[in-house]
């Protein structure tokens, strides 16, 4: 039996193309897409899709596609939802509040067809498909808040200090880390005497060895 699959986004373009490229597979049948979650909600009872393909992104006017899972989900036990995304708004915080609430899995928009095509088997199949960006993100904050947990301390640092103490870990130079970032080496210098105050060190071994 082939896979049923419905897509709500709010490009009429990039849902309508998905679905005629989904068609082209022999195990997957796209059976309507919708322009706004509204609609979705409105026709999936008649439609009984295996899987949903929905942009987290509804635009202005609309929920977005996380409350829309959220809605759904409770009532449509059996139908799988992917969250598609573009790389912009690909935030772990996001990731996360999406598969709370009841989706299965998570994919950036310029996923390829055959990527997508092997997500919703994947996902139909019990599988919770993610692409490689967003898993990598949602792994690095993990990390983050792992870091944070054991040095609370870590907190008070700003993005940029953050960065530099990573660049430290990984053993680069000052410069090194200046041309990494594309600064000027005071700035570097600068953010590093920041941390050492913050963090109560005074010296790079000392940074490295406590944190």
């Amino acid at each position: 039996m082939k896979i049923k699959v419905s897509i709500a986004d709010d490009d009429q373009q990039v849902r309508d193309l998905t679905c005629a490229l989904l068609n082209f597979y022999p195990d997957i049948l796209c059976l309507e897409s919708f322009g706004t979650g509204t609609e979705l909600a409105q026709h999936i009872a008649r439609l009984q899709p295996d899987v949903v393909l929905i942009d987290i992104d509804m635009g202005p006017k609309e929920p977005d596609g996380v409350e829309w899972v959220k809605r759904l989900k409770p009532e449509y036990r059996q139908v799988e939802f992917v969250m598609l995304t573009n790389y912009g708004l690909m935030l772990p915080e996001r990731v996360f509040e999406a598969l709370q609430v009841g989706a299965t899995g998570y994919l950036l928009k310029n996923t390829t067809p055959d990527k997508i095509a092997q997500a919703i088997r994947e996902v139909n199949a019990g599988g919770s498909p993610m692409s490689p960006e967003i898993a990598r993100r949602v792994a690095e904050y993990f990390q983050k808040v792992a870091i944070e947990k054991r040095h609370p301390k870590l907190e008070a640092l700003t993005a940029s200090e953050q960065e530099v103490v990573h660049g430290l870990k990984a053993g680069l130079s000052y410069q090194e880390i200046a041309d990494k970032r594309f600064v000027e080496l005071s700035t570097i210098q600068h953010h590093v005497r920041n941390i050492y105050q913050k963090l109560e060190v005074h010296s790079r071994a000392e940074l490295m060895l406590k944190y």
